[in-house]
């Protein structure tokens, strides 16, 4: 059995409630729009042009360099770990 003095609490939040819930419902229309338009447009529009190859050789070099500090970020992921967990038992 719930107390009276819970419901009674219950009864002057149900205004927040109501405003979370618009907030979380307008969200979801949104997000499932926005989801939406991806899939028409990977499966129903047409496709667009091939991309345009590196046309300066700074543009060549941020392109190499992002993609070695992605490899290099996937080898010192076993570093950070680590790092990560004695971060973690100090606290401890």
């Amino acid at each position: 059995m719930i107390p009276s003095r819970l419901l009674r609490r219950d009864r002057n939040l149900e205004p927040a409630r109501q405003f979370l819930a618009a907030i979380g419902i307008a969200a979801s229309v949104i997000g499932a729009f926005y989801y939406l338009k991806i899939i028409k447009t990977i499966y129903f529009d047409k496709p667009a042009d091939g991309y345009a190859p590196a046309a300066s050789r700074l543009e060549s070099a941020l392109i190499a360099l992002t993609a070695s500090l992605i490899v290099v970020g996937y080898f010192f992921n076993a570093a950070l770990d680590s790092a990560s967990a004695m971060a973690a038992a100090a606290l401890h």
